[in-house]
């Protein structure tokens, strides 16, 4: 009986690792889709990447919200007031 209840637990367990490398290899491998070079959709987040000049993905918002950023310090800098309704044309 002993013998038996440890078959299977080591079956049970044996199948919860398989699934879990399936599960986990499926998802690695899908995971991007390039649009071009420089441009890649996540399929698990639903997010657009652009690829920075320092090699570093960002999603399209963390790009927008980089790009004001600097441009309202940039704008302090010169005395004028940063512009809050501006409209981004992002290809």
């Amino acid at each position: 009986m002993t013998i038996l209840n440890n078959m299977l637990k080591f079956n049970i367990i044996s199948l919860q690792i398989l699934v879990l490398l399936f599960f986990g290899c499926k998802t690695e491998v899908q995971r991007y889709q390039f649009v071009d070079n420089i441009t890649r959709f996540d399929t698990i987040t639903g997010e657009v990447e652009l690829l920075q000049k320092d090699g570093e993905w960002l999603s399209k918002k963390e790009t927008i919200e980089k790009d004001s950023h600097l441009l309202s310090s940039n704008l302090e800098q010169e005395g004028n007031q940063p512009v809050k309704d501006m409209v981004y044309f992002l290809y």
